[in-house]
């Protein structure tokens, strides 16, 4: 998503703590979480795809109220180009990023047979204060290194903005930068 290029969308699983519990044992008066509303509530959950050159990229989208979301990225590398074997290192972030949503309408869209124009959710992404980590056997500064190759992250900036799009069709999460009046594909993610 626009990860890739500002901060670039595995999973925060928002748990809710238990603290030694009450006296009886009845969980029934823990409050649920609210369910999200809002035009950016179908996004929620977890996306992935294998780049079919080592790497995993997973982005968890989780509410953050007032119609906007949190978005962490992780990639993973693999040993195996189809995303298999030992994992040799991981990418993600000290922070999600938050998406808000600008407006909803048409625009003009390119990339991974999507029609020319389509009807999506414009949004923002910001980032702030958030850091890289990159961790892992394989792992050397910024750097993951496997078989054939090396990938490697730059820091990102302290606080940062892009704008973009989500679409979702059939599972399919599309992320799409704005470009000269023009969102492009940057990623395609399936839904877990």
């Amino acid at each position: 998503m626009f990860a890739k290029r500002l901060l670039f969308v595995a999973s925060i699983a928002v748990l809710a703590a238990c603290g030694g519990g009450s006296e009886g044992g009845d969980d029934s008066t823990t409050t649920p979480r609210p369910e999200p509303v809002g035009a950016l509530a179908k996004y929620v959950g977890n996306y992935s795809y294998c780049d079919q050159d080592n790497t995993r990229y997973s982005l968890t989208l989780t509410n953050a109220g007032d119609d906007s979301l949190n978005a962490l990225p992780t990639e993973v590398t693999y040993q195996n180009d189809n995303c298999t074997g030992n994992v040799l290192g991981t990418y993600t972030w000290s922070a999600p990023a938050k998406l808000t949503l600008t407006s909803t309408g048409v625009a003009t869209v390119r990339g991974d047979g999507l029609p020319a124009s389509l009807t999506v959710d414009k949004v923002q992404l910001t980032a702030t204060n958030v850091r890289i980590v990159v961790s892992g056997a394989a792992a050397t500064g910024n750097c993951i290194n496997y078989p054939n190759g090396q990938v490697c992250y730059e820091q990102l900036p302290s606080n940062a903005t892009t704008l973009g799009a989500l679409y979702l069709s059939g599972g399919k999460l599309y992320e799409m930068l704005l470009e000269n009046g023009v969102y492009f594909v940057e990623d395609v993610y399936t839904k877990n």
